[in-house]
């Protein structure tokens, strides 16, 4: 009879080892793919930099055609160049545009009235918070611009140079992906790199409250879209 106790009992004990080793084996790969150092001269991500990172731009025209042709953008002192019976013209006027903002994530916060979320990062160097809105519904902030995740695919181990490469998820709205999932898949700590909505003559277009809206999510990953991808079916149990 003690025979089979024992047996049982060591059975019990190997699947808890194994459950934890299995558990911590993934911890470990998700904690290295998430370690991404960074600097004001980091050269291993596309997005160099951290905190909000702005350009200069000189006053200039957004042009849209009446007729067939894409919009395109026009010196200021070309105005003449295009009759109102043919085209719509936009002054843009001079301004510091936000490209694009790195952070660590910090937490969500909730939007009054709406399914959106802000997204709280702060500047790793001087400790800055910084609030950002993320698209969880179509509306007239976003148009069509919602919010969509990308990753960038940063190797940082010993003196490797890094490969940098872009991917965009295969459903990259956080409108399909959903808050559910999408705050399982970006932890405190995680780089993420937000870049605005354009929405001429805003260049960074905010909401109601002076918020910048999100146009795009760059997650990093050492082991880049894969690695989100393996991330995502944990997080929705298909592994």
């Amino acid at each position: 009879m003690w025979v089979i106790v024992v047996l049982v009992l060591l059975l019990v004990l190997l699947g808890v080892f194994g459950w934890q080793r299995k558990n911590i084996t993934t911890f470990v790969e998700d904690w290295r793919a998430r370690r991404v150092v960074y600097s004001e001269t980091d050269e291993r991500s596309k997005y160099g930099g951290v905190g909000e990172i702005k350009q200069p731009v000189l006053e200039q025209l957004f042009v849209m055609s009446k007729g067939p042709g894409a919009p395109f953008y026009a010196s200021s002192n070309e105005q003449t160049k295009y009759p109102d019976d043919e085209y719509e013209v936009t002054v843009i006027p001079a301004q510091d545009m936000l490209v694009y903002s790195v952070g660590r994530f910090v937490r969500w916060e909730s939007v009054g009235g709406s399914k959106d979320k802000y997204m709280v990062v702060q500047n790793p160097i001087t400790k800055v918070l910084m609030k950002y809105r993320v698209a969880l519904e179509s509306s007239d902030i976003f148009k069509l611009n919602e919010t969509a995740v990308e990753v960038e695919n940063t190797k940082v181990y010993g003196t490797e140079v890094a490969q940098n490469q872009v991917k965009m998820l295969d459903k990259p709205k956080v409108i399909d992906i959903g808050y559910d999932v999408l705050k399982k898949l970006i932890r405190v700590g995680d780089v993420v790199v937000l870049r605005p909505v354009l929405d001429p003559p805003e260049l960074a277009k905010k909401d109601g409250e002076g918020i910048s809206a999100v146009s795009w999510i760059t997650l990093r990953r050492s082991g880049g879209k894969q690695q989100i991808e393996d991330e995502l079916n944990r997080i929705k149990g298909t592994k």
